[in-house]
């Protein structure tokens, strides 16, 4: 068995665990053991010019941003050369704005070294922008694998669907191949008539039109959208619309059969 330092494998924390007693520059040097000193100094700013931080290379980690930190743990990976890479949540601890800018800011460096990344995240947004191919787990066991657009457009399971965004769920029978909701049918052609059966719709497949017969219980804000919950046969549903779109007291609700789906209960 390969020592543990011979295993090229990088790692990127959560809390990115940086050595507080180096510098940045020191801290991505500290895995160039077999270069020389100055070759190994070179090669530590380099990494850390290539995060945006080489003005930054004198610095301690408690003298760092959370940002900052994450890009020198990057760096301090990568700088070795690994034959592949960890990632361990290592935007979990950042506000959203800089999550997304970090996380962009990530993705462009393993791409252009094309660093095989094994990448770690309970966020549904950093796994679909991040992975070539996502694999959906649960108390050890893996629940689907396949591209981002698969995984989300044909979902195995109600825990694969949950997982990677919000869903309205509903248990009922099917009954001519579908299951009757308080807010439509769900497509469950699939399964026999008579079969106790889960619908799963995501909050975007409901699609709200103003005046009907379902009423609008709230209407927040959520960032480009507007997060809707909409009250039916003692039933609440969340639904995701356009920003500011005025609905009214009642709506009339449609399932887009892209976002719906059926599985045996």
């Amino acid at each position: 068995m390969l020592a543990t330092e011979a295993r090229r494998i990088g790692m990127v924390f959560q809390d990115y665990s940086l050595f507080p007693h180096l510098t940045a520059g020191a801290n991505v040097a500290f895995g160039l053991d077999k270069l020389d000193r100055a070759e190994r100094d070179e090669t530590a700013l380099k990494w850390l010019d290539r995060v945006g931080l080489k003005h930054r290379a004198n610095a301690y980690p408690h003298e760092l941003s959370g940002g900052e930190q994450q890009r020198v743990a990057l760096a301090r990976a990568l700088a070795p050369k690994p034959r592949a890479i960890l990632l361990d949540e290592p935007f979990s601890g950042l506000d959203a704005g800089l999550r997304a800018e970090l996380r962009d800011a990530t993705l462009a460096t393993l791409a252009e070294t094309r660093t095989t990344t094994l990448f770690v995240t309970h966020d549904a947004e950093d796994a679909l922008q991040a992975a070539d191919r996502i694999v959906i787990m649960k108390a050890g066991r893996v629940l689907q694998e396949g591209v981002p657009r698969e995984v989300y457009d044909r979902p195995t399971s109600l825990d694969a669907a949950s997982a990677l965004g919000p869903v309205n769920v509903f248990k009922g029978i099917v009954s001519d191949g579908a299951i009757a909701t308080p807010f439509g049918l769900v497509r469950a052609t699939h399964l026999a008539d008579g079969t106790a059966a889960i619908a799963v719709v995501r909050a975007e497949a409901l699609t709200l039109s103003p005046s009907g017969e379902v009423r609008v219980a709230a209407q927040r804000p959520h960032g480009a959208h507007d997060l809707v919950r909409v009250e039916a046969q003692g039933v609440t549903w969340r639904a995701l619309t356009l920003a500011r779109q005025p609905l009214g007291e009642t709506v009339s609700v449609e399932i887009q059969p892209a976002g719906a789906f059926a599985f045996s209960a």
